[in-house]
C-alpha cells in the first residue's frame, strides 16, 4: 500500500499480480469492507480504478471561487487579516494540490489510516516505511552485499528541514564511507509517464551518464524500494531483482547500498537528479513561492475561465448567445458589453425584482410595460417594450437608466462587482524589469534605492518612485535592507585550511573534545565599543545636552585578560598588568602557572588550543611545550567563529555591564571580571564545547567559509 501524504491520495497494489483482497485489522477488529472504499474525498472500487466525486468537488470549488472573487473584487469587508486567512485556507491548498483537494481530510484521519496500515504487515507504506516490520538479513550466500539502513531508521523527511537532512546525510557519508577509501556513485530515476517511460541518471567524480528507458518503467523512489527488494529475506520472483543479485555475485569487491534523502543539497544527488530529468527530455519547473497579490490574480484567472464555461452553458439558445460567442469570458473592452453580459447572466442589481429584496425599490413590477409582471431576467427576454431594440447592450442600458431614475440618489455602482469587470491600473514596471531590479540588488548588495531607480531610468527611460521600488519590487522578491554581518576576510588558502581542519575533527567524540583546553585573550574597556548606539529623541533636538554622549577617544582605558575552558571546568582568569604581551610573558604568566598544572590533571591526552597570535607561536613557547610534552592543536588562521571561547568573552562583557553599580574605574572593572568569571556556570562552557561537532559540519557545508557563530 502506498500513501502519498503530500498529494493526499492513496492507491493499493499487490505483488506478483495477486487478486485484490485486503484484510485490514485495526485495534484487533477487522475493518468492514465493501465494493467501494472512501478515502480523502475519493472513491476506490474493487477494480483499482479511481472514481472522483466530480459533482461534489465542482460545487465546493465554485463556492470557494465565488467567496474569493467577492473578497478580491469588492472594497468592503476584506481587510489584510481576512485576505491572509483566505489565502492560507483556500488559495494555498488550491495551488499546492489542484482543484479537487479544496476539501482535505484532517491530520488525525490520516494518522489513523497510516496506523491501521502499519498494523497489517502484508502491506507497506513507501513514504513512511515501517522498517521495524521488515527483516534485512543478507539474502546472498557470499558477504559482498552490505545493507546500510540506519540512516533511514532515524530520518523522517517531513519532520526535518533540507539543511538538517543535508547535515545528516553528509555526516553519514563522511563517517562511514570517506571519499578517500570509497567510490561514491549516485543513481536516480525520473518518471515521465507510464507510456513514454522514464529517465535514468548515474553520477560520480569519475564518470556520469543518462539514458531514456522504455515504457512501463518502474521508478524506485531514492532507492528505498530497491534496497528492500535486494535485502528482503523473502524470495522475490521479479526477474530484474534476480538479475541484479546475479550481477552482484559476479562482481568482486564490496558494494554498499546507502540510502540518502533526496533534494537536500547533496552535490552528487542533485547532479544525478538533473541527469535523470535530462534523460526524460523534459526538465521540471520548480515550484516558486507566490505572494498574496499573485495568488489573487491566479484565482481571478481561474474564476474567469470557470465563468466563461458557465456563461456559455447558461446562454445556450438565449437571445444574448451571440454576445457570449463574440466575447471570450469577460472582455475588458468595451466595458458596456461586459457589464451587460455579466448582469443579464447573474440577475444583478439592474432588475427591480432583485432590488426589491434589499428594500431599494418599493415594487418588483416591471416599469417598462403594463403587464404587471416582476422585472426578472426571464421577463426582460419577453418584455414587449423592448422589442424595438435589437441590441442587447442598448436594451440593458435603457433598463439601467430607468432603474437609476427610480432609485434617486442611491448610487447603483455601490452594488456592482467593479473590479471583476474593470481593467486594473497599469504597472509601473514589467515582469522583466522586476527581475532586472532584483538581480541588480543581488549582484550589488550595497547599492541604494536611488541608485537602482537611476539604473532603471537609464535602462528603460521611465521613472519609478523609491517607495514602489522598495516596497513592491524588492520586498516581493524577498529582499530587505538589513545590516550586514562583519567577518574577517578569508582567502582561498585560508578557506582550504579551515575545510581540512573541519573534516579532520568532525568525527571527534565528546571524550576527545574533553581533553582539549581552549584558551584565548580578550580586552575589556570602560566604555562600549558599539559603533552606532541608538537613542530616543524628538525632532530638531540632535544637539541638546540630554541627547549627546560623551566618549573618550581612547575609550577610557582597558584590561587584557587570559583564560581557558574545557569540558567540566575552566582555569582562573589571568589579568595582564601593563605592557605588551610577548612570548616570554605568555610562557611565564599563563603556560607555566595555569596550563601545565591543568594538563597534569587531564592526563596524557591533553591538547592545548590557542590561536595563531605572534606570542603564541614564538620560538620560546614552542621549546617550552616540547620540553614539557604538551601537545598543541593546529589551528586554522582567521577562525574566530570556530573558537568557542569567543562566546564566553561576550557573556563575560554582558554580565559585567549588568553589574549594579557598573564599574567606574579599572580596579572595579578588574574585580568585576574576576567575580563574574569565578561564578561562571559550568553548563554554559559545556554547551559551547558540545557545539564543536555542529561547527565543523557547518564549516564543511559552506566549504570553509564563514559559519553563523
Amino acid at each position: 500500500m502506498t500513501v502519498n501524504l503530500k498529494k493526499t491520495t492513496c492507491q493499493f497494489f499487490t505483488l506478483n499480480r495477486q487478486p485484490f483482497s485486503p484484510q485490514l485489522v485495526y485495534n484487533d477488529m477487522p475493518v468492514q469492507q465493501s465494493d467501494v472504499s472512501m478515502y480523502l474525498g475519493c472513491a476506490l472500487d474493487n477494480k483499482l480504478k479511481w472514481t472522483k466525486h466530480a459533482e461534489l468537488v465542482l460545487s465546493k470549488a465554485r463556492k470557494r471561487l465565488f467567496i474569493l472573487k467577492r473578497l478580491t473584487g469588492v472594497k468592503w469587508g476584506c481587510n489584510r487579516d481576512t485576505l491572509n486567512t483566505t489565502y492560507k485556507t483556500y488559495i494555498q491548498p488550491f495551488l499546492n494540490y489542484c482543484n479537487e483537494v479544496l476539501i482535505s481530510a484532517s491530520e488525525n484521519t490520516q494518522k489513523g489510516f497510516i496506523q491501521c496500515v502499519r498494523e497489517n504487515i502484508q502491506y507497506k507504506i513507501i513514504n513512511d516505511v515501517p522498517f521495524e516490520l521488515l527483516s534485512f538479513a543478507n539474502p546472498l550466500d557470499y558477504a559482498i552485499l552490505d545493507i546500510r539502513l540506519d540512516l533511514v531508521l532515524n530520518v523522517r523527511k517531513r519532520d526535518l528541514s533540507p539543511t538538517a537532512l543535508h547535515a545528516i546525510a553528509l555526516e553519514t557519508i563522511n563517517t562511514r564511507f570517506p571519499p578517500e577509501e570509497w567510490l561514491h556513485i549516485y543513481t536516480d530515476g525520473s518518471l515521465l509517464d507510464f507510456a513514454q517511460g522514464a529517465g535514468i541518471g548515474v553520477f560520480s567524480h569519475l564518470f556520469s551518464f543518462y539514458l531514456h528507458a522504455g515504457p512501463l518503467t518502474t521508478h524506485f523512489d531514492d532507492s528505498t524500494s530497491a534496497l528492500q527488494a535486494l535485502s528482503n529475506y523473502n524470495e522475490n520472483n521479479c526477474l530484474r531483482v534476480q538479475n541484479c543479485r546475479e550481477l552482484l555475485g559476479k562482481i568482486k569487491g564490496k558494494i554498499v547500498f546507502q540510502w540518502v534523502p533526496s533534494h537536500c543539497g547533496l552535490w552528487g544527488n542533485e547532479r544525478t537528479d538533473f541527469l535523470a530529468k535530462k534523460g526524460t527530455g523534459i526538465l521540471q519547473n520548480f515550484r516558486r513561492d507566490l505572494t498574496l497579490h499573485s495568488a489573487k490574480l491566479e484565482i481571478k484567472m481561474i474564476f474567469r475561465e470557470s465563468f466563461c464555461l458557465t456563461a456559455s452553458r447558461v446562454a445556450r439558445d438565449k437571445p444574448w448567445s451571440t454576445l457570449c460567442k463574440k466575447s471570450h469570458g469577460i472582455p475588458s473592452s468595451p466595458r458596456a458589453a461586459a457589464v451587460a453580459k455579466f448582469r443579464l447572466l447573474t440577475g444583478h442589481d439592474s432588475l427591480c425584482a432583485h432590488l426589491f429584496r434589499f428594500n431599494l425599490v418599493t415594487s418588483p413590477i416591471c416599469v417598462l410595460c403594463d403587464t404587471g409582471q416582476d422585472m426578472t431576467a426571464a421577463h426582460l427576454d419577453e418584455c414587449s417594450a423592448l422589442n424595438d431594440l435589437n441590441c442587447i447592450v442598448k436594451r440593458y442600458w435603457r433598463v439601467r437608466c430607468l432603474t437609476d431614475a427610480t432609485l434617486g440618489s442611491i448610487p447603483i455602482r455601490r452594488f456592482c462587482v467593479q473590479k471583476t469587470c474593470s481593467r486594473p491600473r497599469p504597472r509601473a514596471t514589467t515582469p522583466a524589469e522586476d527581475r532586472f531590479l532584483a538581480l541588480s540588488a543581488r549582484r550589488r548588495r550595497t547599492t541604494t534605492v536611488p541608485q537602482l531607480v537611476a539604473d532603471h531610468f537609464q535602462a528603460s527611460g521611465r521613472r519609478i518612485s523609491a517607495t514602489t521600488l522598495r516596497n513592491h519590487r524588492l520586498h516581493n522578491a524577498g529582499l530587505y535592507a538589513r545590516r550586514p554581518v562583519v567577518c574577517v576576510p578569508l582567502n582561498g588558502r585560508q578557506r582550504r585550511n579551515r575545510l581540512c581542519w573541519a573534516r579532520e575533527h568532525v568525527s571527534w567524540t565528546q571524550q576527545q573534545w574533553a581533553s582539549v583546553l581552549f584558551t584565548d585573550e580578550s580586552r575589556f574597556t570602560m566604555e562600549s565599543d558599539s559603533g552606532r548606539p541608538l537613542i530616543w529623541r524628538e525632532q530638531r533636538t540632535r544637539y541638546h545636552q540630554s541627547n549627546t554622549v560623551e566618549r573618550h577617544s581612547y575609550r577610557g582605558g582597558g584590561i587584557l585578560v587570559w583564560a581557558g575552558i574545557s569540558l567540566g571546568g575552566h582555569t582562573d582568569l589571568h589579568v595582564f598588568h601593563g605592557g605588551t604581551v610577548t612570548g616570554l610573558r605568555y610562557r611565564d604568566e599563563t603556560l607555566d602557572p595555569y596550563v601545565r598544572p591543568y594538563a597534569a590533571a587531564i592526563g596524557n591526552d591533553f591538547i592545548l588550543m590557542d590561536d595563531n597570535a605572534r606570542p603564541h607561536r614564538a620560538r620560546i613557547v614552542e621549546e617550552y611545550l616540547e620540553d614539557h610534552g604538551l601537545e598543541r592543536m593546529e589551528w586554522p588562521a582567521r577562525s574566530p567563529d570556530l573558537n568557542l571561547i569567543e562566546h564566553l568573552w561576550d557573556y563575560l562583557g554582558r554580565e559585567v555591564a549588568a553589574l549594579n553599580p557598573p564599574p567606574r574605574s579599572l580596579h572595579e572593572l578588574k574585580q568585576g571580571l574576576l567575580c563574574v568569571w569565578s561564578s561562571l556556570p559550568i553548563p554554559v562552557s559545556d554547551n559551547l564545547i558540545n557545539s564543536m561537532g555542529n561547527r565543523c559540519r557547518q564549516c564543511i557545508q559552506v566549504r570553509g567559509g564563514h559559519i553563523p557563530y
